[in-house]
């Protein structure tokens, strides 16, 4: 299962600083392996994940709850413990867009 994200909730991303510039870029996709079936199929899941984007005035909500609580539930570990063993090389940076709109 991958998260792809550019807006709400990259800060939650994988970032380094480009060699050349500087600047920071993120790496827009997390790859989150091992999921079980059962889990990416169980109800409450979704559920909650469908809650936190329909209802926006739910409590609690928004990329914290995704990345701290949804996705460490799926594969019983934080969010980015997949990335971290991960070489830098194989990861795809990318310049975050300037207006957050991408």
């Amino acid at each position: 299962m991958a998260i792809v994200n550019w807006g709400h909730g990259l800060e939650w991303h994988p970032a380094r600083l480009h060699p050349a510039t500087g600047g920071v870029q993120r790496t827009p996709a997390i790859d989150l392996r091992g999921v079980p079936r059962e889990r990416l199929t169980d109800s409450g899941f979704w559920f909650v994940l469908y809650r936190m984007l329909f209802i926006q005035h739910a409590t609690p909500t928004g990329p914290s709850l995704l990345y701290d609580t949804l996705l460490p539930a799926l594969v019983d570990q934080p969010t980015l413990a997949g990335v971290a063993g991960a070489a830098p090389s194989s990861l795809r940076w990318h310049d975050p867009p300037l207006s957050h709109d991408a």
